[in-house]
């Protein structure tokens, strides 16, 4: 069992869709997901 799978995620709840609402501009605090797509580049700069 993943630790993804301990928590309830509050957008979704695998990693495919965690990573179509990164595509999509959602703010990801999931610390699995960032650690596996990495830091985001700041859309202001």
């Amino acid at each position: 069992m993943s630790s993804g799978a301990l928590f309830v995620h509050p957008f979704a709840t695998d990693r495919t869709d965690r990573l179509t609402y990164i595509a999509q501009g959602w703010k990801v605090t999931d610390p699995q997901v960032l650690a596996d797509v990495g830091a985001a580049p700041d859309p202001r700069l």
